[in-house]
């Protein structure tokens, strides 16, 4: 607790050989802390942290090329179900419309996988890993262009059957796709808009400082 911590502390004040650099050591912690806090301060309330979507679609329209997949991703629907369910032949019509591309059964398979299956995934409407859908399989997937290619699967072990559609997909190596690329095209823009203003900021308190004496010219 607090009390042992202050005993320690009062302990080693009087008793470690080396305090003068364990002081020297907090206090540029300290200054360190200080600096990095107001730092953060100024450029939150500086920095315009909006980046909107047409920032990060014309950074994706420059450097798309360079944004390679190193995964296979897919988007889809993927249901688990017992063997003995009833509910088989409904899940397969579901899937079936799903792949001939009807989204308007996907309220009621939405609705009956959160509550009655296995397991339940949705992503067809975003990107994933592969593996995501893989691993749950009672198969090893060795080749992903070949695994892919067929759209809609049904597959069974002892106990389940596992029923899924693809929607699409892109292997690894291929240009990533807009909307899986944009959290992280996100990130690199607020990286450099902060950079920037932090450069500009740090000329800004340089120039404070020298016009108030607290910062003399070299």
């Amino acid at each position: 607790g607090w009390i042992d911590q202050h005993i320690m502390y009062e302990q080693g004040m009087r008793n470690l050989p080396d305090i003068d650099q364990l002081n020297a050591q907090a206090e540029n912690y300290r200054h360190n802390l200080i600096a990095q806090s107001y730092e953060n301060e100024l450029l939150k309330v500086r920095a315009n942290n909006e980046i909107s979507i047409q920032d990060i679609q014309d950074f994706y329209d420059r450097y798309s090329k360079q944004l390679r997949l190193d995964l296979p991703i897919i988007q889809g629907v993927y249901v688990k179900l017992l063997q003995n369910t009833s509910k088989l032949d409904q899940v397969r019509r579901w899937m079936k419309s799903l792949n001939a591309g009807d989204q308007d059964i996907i309220p009621e398979l939405d609705e009956f996988g959160n509550m009655r299956a296995v397991e339940y995934d949705n992503f067809y409407d975003q990107w994933v890993d592969m593996y995501q859908l893989s691993d749950k399989l009672p198969v090893t997937v060795v080749d992903a262009a070949s695994f892919l290619k067929c759209k809609t699967y049904e597959m069974k072990d002892d106990q389940y059957y596992y029923l899924f559609v693809i929607r699409d997909y892109r292997l690894a190596g291929e240009i990533q796709p807009f909307e899986y690329a944009k959290s992280d095209v996100y990130d690199v823009l607020m990286h450099q808009r902060r950079q920037e203003f932090r450069r500009k900021l740090i000329e800004e308190l340089r120039e404070e400082g020298m016009r108030t004496g607290f910062v003399r010219r070299k």
